[in-house]
């Protein structure tokens, strides 16, 4: 029973893996090539005229800070799908899935809705919350004496 109720979180929690390692990737390669624009390595045209300039500023400032967010939240999406993995801290893989899920959080959110949505299902299942509360159970007190 705990093998079944385990492996119905393998597919999800790999997915959320994946996800967040993405970010990472992604966020990085954002905030570089933010710094290379700003050390002057990318002609960039900027706009003359004032509301296109607006815009330009906004939306590099918007993707910049989803890049920044993304970058740190990352570790959060693949520690939460580790934890899935093993059946430990299901408050921090709920966590992890609501953050694939998420814009704001998640440069790839449009990979990450399937896999947060599927992952929020499997960790609603009974067999699946008993794996959990077993898990959490088992770390705190010694095995009985034998």
């Amino acid at each position: 029973m705990t093998n079944d109720a385990l492996s119905q979180t393998k597919v999800p929690a790999i997915g959320l893996i994946l996800i967040g390692s993405i970010n990472a990737l992604c966020g990085l390669l954002m905030l570089l090539s933010g710094l290379l624009r700003l050390i002057g390595k990318v002609d960039d045209q900027i706009p003359t005229d004032e509301a296109q300039r607006l815009g330009y500023y906004m939306g590099t400032g918007f993707g910049y800070g989803l890049g920044f967010f993304s970058l740190i939240l990352a570790p959060v999406i693949i520690y939460g799908g580790f934890c899935m993995l093993k059946g430990q801290k299901p408050g921090l893989a709920k966590t992890a899935a609501i953050l694939a899920i998420l814009p704001v959080s998640s440069c790839c959110f449009l990979l990450g809705i399937p896999f947060g949505i599927w992952a929020l299902i499997v960790l609603r299942k009974p067999e699946v919350k008993a794996v959990f509360e077993n898990q959490t159970n088992n770390r705190f007190y010694p095995p009985p004496p034998q």
